[in-house]
């Protein structure tokens, strides 16, 4: 799945992704998978696979795409 990341709190380590199919995903720390967190922003496209949790969609294995950030 893709996705571009909408929230992001640098010091938790943990964010907001929105899919391309519309639905937003939760990640953490552990779900950046070899992804340096001091890249990481707003706006940025990643790649990474859903997981369903007790309380809604994670995010797993998150990884830059090829396209880094958003264009608009």
């Amino acid at each position: 799945m893709r996705g571009s990341v909408t929230k992001f709190h640098k010091r938790r380590l943990c964010g907001r992704i929105l899919g391309v199919d519309g639905r937003e995903v939760l990640f953490d720390k552990a779900s950046l998978e070899g992804l340096n967190s001091r890249l990481l922003s707003v706006g940025y496209w990643v790649e990474f696979q859903e997981q369903h949790a007790g309380r809604g969609l994670r995010a797993r294995k998150v990884r830059f795409t090829m396209f880094y950030k958003s264009p608009v």
